[in-house]
């Protein structure tokens, strides 16, 4: 099955966000966590944010997630501040996943996705 995926990638370091991006379904942009305009902007329209900020940073992404229906995914512990958008994530219809984990989660996902290039 054939999907038309887009993958944004976001650092404040927009040298940093291009140099992930791999083929025509992705772009890279330069985003400041803390200009909150921007950060709303960025994720408007998005299906699914996941979050690699440190864990402080996800409560304001989260905030924004849960005000405009946005799935999110996060490697981080589950927050009090994201605890407490349970239930309006509920109402909006959408999951916020937290502790994915880098180990063993995410970190073998990357592993795998540079061994599957290599082996490319």
């Amino acid at each position: 099955e054939e999907r038309n995926w887009q993958v944004t990638i976001a650092d404040r370091d927009v040298k940093l966000a291009e140099n992930k991006v791999f083929n025509e379904s992705m772009n890279a942009i330069q985003l400041d966590i803390s200009d909150e305009k921007l950060l709303e902007e960025s994720i408007k329209g998005k299906d699914l944010i996941v979050s690699m900020l440190p864990a402080h940073l996800h409560g304001s992404v989260a905030q924004l997630c849960v005000e405009h229906g946005i799935n999110m995914a996060t490697a981080s512990y589950l927050s009090d501040e994201i605890l407490a958008l349970h239930t309006q994530a509920e109402q909006k219809g959408i999951t916020i996943l937290n502790e994915l984990g880098l180990d063993p989660g995410l970190d073998h996902l990357s592993a795998m996705e540079a061994l599957n290039r290599i082996r490319s």
